[in-house]
């Protein structure tokens, strides 16, 4: 699935994100709440493109350093 920028997270934002149901969006960056691990293409209340995944899908991508 291509980025639209270099989305990365930390080990421990991961961990921090998988626990507090975080996803970051991969349009603009910004994360949102009450997303599964395994968010795909969830709407970012920021920039309005259905780009947020989550921490498990950021892992499975390769974007968690």
């Amino acid at each position: 699935m291509p980025q639209d920028n270099s989305v990365t997270i930390t080990i421990d934002e991961y961990f921090e994100y998988r626990g507090q149901y975080i996803g970051v969006c991969l349009g603009c960056g910004d994360t949102r709440d009450c997303c599964e691990p395994d968010a795909d293409n969830y709407l970012c209340e920021s920039c309005g493109e259905f780009k947020v995944q989550g921490a498990d899908n950021l892992l499975a991508m390769g974007l968690v350093e």
